[in-house]
């Protein structure tokens, strides 16, 4: 099995000028098993940045309202 840090190694073989996928047969294995942690991982990072815009205008507007009552939008 070809390591990660092998694989990045170049070859002296001539026209092979992938760097990334030198000596690596992708027929061969399955993805490694954090693509799927990734692509999750991707996923709850975007929600949070929406959440996240939200609580920031939602934030700006109680700091600029008029009044101090808690019952005025």
């Amino acid at each position: 099995n070809l390591s990660d840090r092998m694989a990045l190694v170049g070859s002296d073989q001539p026209g092979n000028d992938n760097i990334e996928l030198k000596r690596i047969n992708l027929g061969d294995s399955p993805p490694p098993v954090w693509i799927d942690a990734l692509e999750e991982t991707q996923y709850i990072l975007s929600r949070l940045r929406h959440k996240l815009d939200s609580l920031i205008e939602l934030h700006g507007k109680h700091l600029t309202r008029p009044t101090l009552d808690d019952t005025s939008q």
